[in-house]
């Protein structure tokens, strides 16, 4: 195996080592569960809208930018062991910077983006998304546990975080809602943390006039459909087969 070859995959096993996402403990079926679904802070008036071009733009410049500074460093010879490591990371953050620069040039404009989160907000004044979770997740854990508020033996605890609005360059739409999910068993020592996982939604990306239209229940409908999914992926993997 030649160096640049080396290099390469030193550079991808760098940015593939990431942890692997934690597993919960799960929860005999017929066992007791407290469930609790709170807000992790309260409805603000902004949401946020983040710039998916952005992301995948800097994501794109840091790969290409670790692999040329790795690619670099090996010019040093028999000092490439040093140089490797300093070539990839002075080459990740020009990669960085230069995929910046690009994907901000796909951000919604200020106007669209003030349009878009005053139509989000008076969907969201008629519709209870946190109280929607609350029913999802009871419903599918009643078919597993006993679900007994207050003296059980597993406390569940839901946080739901702020929903975050994507945009892309064409002026699609998407959104992020996410969910902590804590876990307290009380049959153990109450100085142990619980276990605790993030769960993550994505939507898929619509126009954004479809997101507008004041006469579509698209907004609902997509809010409704997230909620089901987060509570679909807590209980299925709580739930002991």
């Amino acid at each position: 195996m030649n160096r640049q070859t080396l290099c390469t995959l030193l550079c991808c096993s760098w940015l593939a080592g990431c942890a692997s996402p934690p597993s919960m403990s799960s929860i005999r079926r017929g066992e007791s569960v407290d469930i609790a679904v709170m807000a992790s802070a309260p409805t603000g008036a902004d949401i946020a809208i983040n710039n998916q071009a952005l992301g995948s733009d800097t994501t794109t410049g840091v790969h290409s930018g670790l692999i040329a500074g790795g690619l670099w460093g090996l010019s040093c010879g028999p000092l490439a062991v040093l140089c490797v490591p300093l070539g990839a990371a002075a080459g990740a953050l020009t990669g960085t910077v230069a995929g910046a620069a690009v994907g901000v040039t796909g951000a919604l404009s200020e106007e669209s983006s003030s349009r878009l989160r005053e139509r989000v907000n008076a969907v969201r004044q008629s519709h209870d998304v946190l109280g929607e979770l609350h029913s999802n997740i009871t419903e599918r854990a009643g078919k597993h546990w006993t679900l007994q508020p207050g003296a059980s033996l597993h406390m569940l605890s839901v946080e739901m975080h702020e929903l975050a609005l994507t945009s892309t360059r064409d002026e699609r739409i998407g959104f992020v809602l996410r969910a902590t999910v804590s876990l307290r068993d009380s049959s153990k020592s109450a100085a142990e943390s619980p276990k605790q996982k993030l769960y993550e939604y994505s939507s898929p990306l619509s126009p954004l006039s479809v997101w507008m239209d004041p006469g579509s229940d698209f907004i609902d409908t997509s809010l409704h459909s997230a909620t089901q999914q987060i509570a679909t992926q807590i209980v299925a993997e709580l739930a002991l087969r």
